[in-house]
C-alpha cells in the first residue's frame, strides 16, 4: 500500500462516500478540513495513522454511513491523542525554557546586590574620608547665601540614605527619624562624621536583606511608581550628587579631597 499524502487520503475517501453523503454531511465536510490542517507534518505519529487510514480505506467499497463515521471516530481519537502529546512537548519545552531564563536572572540579580554592597561598603569609606578633609571651623561654610552649610550637606545625605532604606527596602528600625536629623545641622564635626557613619551601617544592613527576587517589586514614589532596583540607583545618584557638592566645598577653602574609591 502506497504511504499516501494526506490530501490524497481524504481524496480517496471522498471519492468513496456516496454523493449525496459527501454533499449533505457537514460534518465530514468539516473533518476533511480539519485533517487537511491537523495531519499535514510528516511527524511520525501522522504518517502512521495515515498509513493505517489509508489501508481501511481501499479494503471494500463503497463505504457506508457507519463505517464513515466510525473511521472518523477513530481519527478523532488519534489526532486528539497526537495533539495532547504535542501540546505535553511544547508545555514541557516553555517551562525547560523559563527555568534557565529565571535561574539565569536570579543569578544576575545576586551579582548586581553583591556589587552594590560592594560598592556601599567603599562609598561609606570614601566619604567619611572626605568628611574628615575639611577642618571643623569650616563645618558651618557655604558658597553662597542660598546654598546648604558643609555640615548640611552631609546630614542631607544621611537622612535620604536612611528615608529610602526604611521606606522603600526594608523594615528595619531607622536610627533617627527626620526631625531628629534636621536638627543635626549645628552639631559638631566629629558628631556628624558619627551621625554619617551610623547612617551608612544601616543602609548597610538593611541592602543584606534585600533578595534578588525583590528587585523588580514596585514600590509607591511620590514621583511615580519604581522598582526597588531604580530606588537602590537613585539612593547612589543622590549621594554623588551632594558629595560631588561637598567637594567644591573642600576646593574652595584650600582642602584636598581624598582620593576617589567609591567604585
Amino acid at each position: 500500500m502506497p504511504d499516501w499524502e494526506p490530501k490524497e487520503v481524504l481524496r480517496h475517501l471522498c471519492l468513496r462516500m456516496p454523493c449525496t453523503q459527501r454533499i449533505s454531511r457537514g460534518i465530514g465536510r468539516f473533518w476533511c478540513f480539519s485533517l487537511t490542517i491537523l495531519l499535514s507534518s510528516r511527524t511520525r505519529c501522522c504518517r502512521r495513522s495515515l498509513r493505517r487510514f489509508s489501508k481501511k480505506s481501499c479494503r471494500a467499497a463503497p463505504l457506508s454511513k457507519k463505517k464513515f463515521e466510525k473511521l472518523l471516530i477513530r481519527l478523532q481519537r488519534s489526532i486528539k491523542s497526537y495533539l495532547a502529546s504535542l501540546t505535553m512537548k511544547k508545555l514541557l519545552l516553555y517551562l525547560f525554557f523559563m527555568g534557565i531564563v529565571s535561574q539565569g536572572i536570579a543569578q544576575e540579580n545576586v551579582g548586581y546586590l553583591t556589587e552594590i554592597q560592594q560598592k556601599w561598603a567603599n562609598a561609606k569609606t570614601y566619604t567619611l574620608a572626605l568628611a574628615d578633609s575639611m577642618s571643623a571651623d569650616q563645618y558651618d561654610f557655604r558658597p553662597v547665601p542660598d546654598e546648604m552649610t558643609f555640615a548640611e550637606q552631609l546630614t542631607h545625605l544621611s537622612g535620604n540614605m536612611i528615608w529610602l532604606c526604611s521606606s522603600y527596602l526594608g523594615t528595619e528600625k531607622p536610627p533617627f527619624t527626620a526631625k531628629e536629623l534636621a536638627g543635626f545641622k549645628d552639631k559638631s564635626k566629629s558628631e556628624i562624621i558619627d551621625i554619617l557613619n551610623i547612617s551608612f551601617e544601616y543602609t548597610q544592613g538593611v541592602l543584606k536583606t534585600v533578595q534578588p527576587g525583590e528587585l523588580n517589586e514596585e514600590v509607591k514614589f511620590f514621583a511615580g511608581p519604581m522598582t526597588k532596583r531604580q530606588i537602590l540607583t537613585l539612593m547612589n545618584d543622590h549621594l554623588t550628587h551632594h558629595r560631588a557638592q561637598a567637594i567644591v566645598y573642600l576646593r574652595l577653602n584650600g582642602a584636598t579631597p581624598p582620593r576617589y574609591v567609591g567604585w
